[in-house]
């Protein structure tokens, strides 16, 4: 449990998170046990954890903060808020969604796992026996340049 300090009003919270050491230093002459929840004279008030962060409904567009807290029903709780980015962190979180999005395809590929294993002895005889016509050749110069492009991403980006 945390705990926050209650401005006068009681409409708000002054200090939050507010701890025992906190209050210790604000009232230096009062000698209690360290128990935050016996603080409440001296307008310390629990504030009810908001759970772990919640994923925000568009990983590119938004990110979860957490928001102000809140009094319902004579009992504060902590919150989480959704905000948006900005255009440049838009940009850069699709970018990194859009390699994931690749590497998930060519590691589902079989070929790529089986390529990635072989000698270059193997791959040469891999050419040999399995490219026998235009289409078998487009078809694997397509695997190899999804694989080219993500070592590229990795090595050439900024």
């Amino acid at each position: 449990m945390r705990y926050g300090l209650e401005n006068e009003a009681g409409d708000a919270l002054e200090v939050y998170p507010y701890t025992f050491k906190m209050w210790k230093k604000d009232h230096p002459n009062v000698s209690i046990r360290e128990d935050m929840s016996i603080l409440g004279d001296y307008r310390v008030v629990p504030v009810a954890d908001r759970g772990d962060r919640p994923a925000p409904s568009d990983p590119v567009a938004f990110k979860v903060e957490r928001g102000p807290e809140v009094k319902t029903d004579g009992a504060w709780a902590e919150t989480w808020i959704e905000v948006a980015l900005t255009a440049d962190e838009i940009a850069f979180r699709q970018s990194q969604k859009d390699d994931a999005d690749v590497k998930i395809a060519v590691k589902a590929d079989a070929f790529v796992g089986n390529f990635i294993a072989m000698t270059p002895a193997e791959v040469a005889s891999y050419v040999e026996g399995e490219v026998t016509n235009l289409a078998s050749a487009k078809l694997l110069l397509k695997r190899m340049a999804v694989m080219l492009l993500l070592l590229a991403r990795r090595e050439f980006k900024d």
